[in-house]
């Protein structure tokens, strides 16, 4: 072989150069359009591909019907509900005067109705308490 510089054509030079130049202004997505624009998926809450395409899957049952769902955010609700903080009062007051009866199931509704009794009249008076305030407050306001 002969040791022959190899020719280019100054148009072909040109738009070399012109394609190079073009390239360092485009973002990695211009440059490569066969892999597709990032997206933020709003089924799997990731970014991805806008070429991967994810379903969005729904609890079922053992007889494969679709459950319901109940409330905001919850697929299927939670099994065992969180207790709000008056049950909780209600069952920890019950279990402490339950010591108070003697024995069976009706001294545990009894213990159960005083505790629930006991409990009204204390957030009674919570209500009570905090409506005088704001009385007073809106009268103090006035001025």
């Amino acid at each position: 072989m002969s040791d022959e510089k190899f020719q280019i054509k100054p148009e072909v030079e040109k738009a070399i150069v012109d394609f190079r130049e073009n390239q360092k202004e485009k973002s990695f997505s211009s440059r490569h359009p066969e892999l597709g624009k990032m997206v933020k998926c709003q089924v799997c809450s990731r970014r991805h591909r806008t070429f991967e395409i994810c379903l969005q899957t729904f609890a079922k049952d053992k007889n494969e019907i679709e459950l319901v769902a109940k409330g905001y955010g919850h697929g299927k609700g939670r099994r065992t509900r969180h207790w709000n903080k008056r049950s909780l009062e209600l069952v920890d007051l019950t279990r402490r005067l339950i010591l108070f009866y003697s024995n069976g199931q009706d001294d545990f509704k009894k213990a159960r109705s005083r505790a629930l009794n006991l409990l009204r009249k204390k957030w009674h008076a919570r209500s009570v308490r905090i409506q005088r305030q704001q009385k007073l407050s809106r009268r103090i306001n006035r001025g």
